[in-house]
C-alpha cells in the first residue's frame, strides 16, 4: 500500500511540474490574427490566443531496435538488437538538445536514483541485496527514449550477492522519470 501510495504521489508531482515547467518563454508572439501580443502579460482576463504551437520534428526511428538485458557477478549486461551503442544519432543536430558527444545509449535507473547513461554492453554497478526496481531503456545520442514496445525492460528484481535471483517483469502502470538530471 506505501509504494502504491508512494508512485500516485510521485506521479501527481511530475504531472504538477511538468504543467509548471511548460509556462511561455517571455518575448512576443503573434496571435491567430498575426498581432503581435506580449507574451508575458499578466492579465487574466488575455485570450488564450497569446498561445502558439510550434512544429517540431520527428525524431529518427528505430521500429525494429530492441533491448535485454540481465545483472550477474555484480554486471549489467546489456544486448541491444537493430541499435548501436555509440553512434550519434543522425537527426542530433537538428534537434538542439542535450546530446551526448559519447553517443547511443542506455539510460538504466534503479530504484528512485538518478539514471546511469552507459555506452557499453557491459557495464559494472554493485546493487546492494533486497527488491529494486530496474528500468533500462535505450536512448539516442540526445536522450530520447525509444518509444517501442521491446525497446525497454522494467523488472521487479531480487538481487543477493550481486546476483539477480528473481526478476518480473513490472506488470502495473508506474511512472520513471529520467531528464533533467540532477536538482
Amino acid at each position: 500500500m506505501k509504494a502504491k501510495m508512494f508512485f500516485l504521489l510521485t506521479a501527481f508531482t511530475m504531472v504538477s511540474l511538468f504543467f509548471a515547467a511548460c509556462g511561455n518563454e517571455a518575448g512576443n508572439t503573434e496571435n491567430k490574427d498575426g498581432v503581435a501580443a506580449d507574451s508575458t502579460a499578466t492579465d487574466a482576463t488575455a485570450p488564450a490566443s497569446n498561445i502558439r504551437l510550434t512544429p517540431f520534428p520527428s525524431s529518427t526511428e528505430f521500429p525494429n531496435a530492441s533491448l535485454t538485458f540481465g545483472y550477474e557477478n555484480g554486471k549489467f549486461l546489456f544486448h541491444p538488437r537493430n541499435y548501436q551503442f555509440k553512434q550519434q544519432t543522425p537527426d542530433a543536430p537538428q534537434k538542439m538538445c542535450a546530446n551526448s558527444k559519447d553517443g547511443q545509449h542506455v539510460h538504466l535507473i534503479i530504484d528512485n536514483e538518478p539514471y546511469d547513461a552507459v555506452y557499453e554492453s557491459s557495464f559494472a554497478k554493485d546493487v546492494p541485496d533486497g527488491t529494486h526496481y530496474i528500468l533500462g531503456f535505450l536512448s539516442r545520442s540526445y536522450h530520447e527514449s525509444i518509444k517501442t514496445k521491446d525497446a525497454y525492460m522494467a523488472q521487479t528484481t531480487v538481487i543477493k550477492g550481486n546476483t539477480t535471483v528473481n526478476n518480473p517483469m513490472i506488470e502495473e502502470a508506474m511512472l520513471f522519470y529520467s531528464r533533467p538530471k540532477g536538482k
